[in-house]
């Protein structure tokens, strides 16, 4: 398992990435003698869960699906956005508190395009519910977003400083990019090879990744006003991840080498 997570932080090809995935989150097992079993009680319990939910809902969902991947022709399939409804369905039919909201469906979107079968969508998607409600248990949100324009200012104080300046908010684009995992910003392709390291190596890059983007941006970012930063933080472009990730671990050394 471990040369399995050495290997995948670096990118998966995307032919075996929703089976690699499977084992990252906990989904599957190395131990092929039990996986089989597993698997069969994986889809039984699946099957088992109720996925009814309300006319409004399915509408909602679809919608948010077009909005959401209207560049992608996979998601908009009729066949794909009905396996998404059941699929969201069932997750907020099986976490009682939870309730369906607009970003289940980038942070689903992924799966569904890296996994076969409806019932390893699921858990993979509820493992991954899990490991965000986790990461964000151990550092709440307000706390990241500090942290975050504190990087920003000991990283690249121009850029900081120019976001002052056009009175741009950290509540404008911060939130979704800490929350989100970068599926609502970032290209799907960008963010398939993305979320390859932070199901190896946890999501304590993230808010290293944030910044790398933000230096990978910089000049362009600064060239604009207010409605236009907006637009790019909520939109980035397609951009080298390979590159990115690499800077992003280079910028948590230097970070935790001034102690910051």
């Amino acid at each position: 398992m471990g040369n399995l997570i050495d290997i995948a932080r670096h990118g998966i090809p995307s032919k075996v990435r929703g089976e690699v995935w499977k084992y990252l989150l906990g989904i599957s097992k190395p131990d092929k003698a039990e996986e089989a079993k597993r698997e069969r009680q994986q889809t039984q319990d699946y099957n088992n869960i109720d996925k009814s939910c309300s006319t409004e809902i399915v509408k909602s969902i679809k919608n948010q699906i077009t909005r959401t991947y209207s560049k992608y022709e996979f998601f908009q399939q009729p066949s794909v956005q009905n396996r998404i409804v059941e699929i969201i369905s069932a997750y907020t039919n099986y976490a009682h508190d939870v309730e369906y909201n607009s970003s289940m469906i980038s942070l689903i979107g992924p799966l569904v395009y890296s996994l076969k079968k409806d019932s390893e969508i699921f858990w993979c998607f509820e493992a991954l519910m899990k490991k965000i409600e986790q990461h964000f248990s151990e550092d709440s949100l307000p706390d990241k977003m500090s942290r975050l324009m504190m990087y920003i200012r000991f990283v690249h104080s121009e850029l900081a400083n120019h976001f002052e300046e056009e009175e741009l908010s950290l509540n404008d684009w911060s939130m979704s990019w800490l929350k989100y995992l970068f599926s609502r910003e970032l290209p799907l392709e960008c963010v398939l090879r993305l979320w390859d390291t932070y199901f190896s190596d946890g999501f304590d890059l993230h808010i290293y990744v944030c910044i790398a983007i933000l230096v990978n941006c910089a000049e362009e970012l600064q060239e604009l006003e207010i409605s236009e930063l907006k637009g790019l933080l909520q939109h980035l472009p397609v951009m080298d991840m390979d590159l990115i990730i690499s800077q992003a671990y280079n910028i948590c050394e230097e970070i935790r080498a001034h102690n910051i």
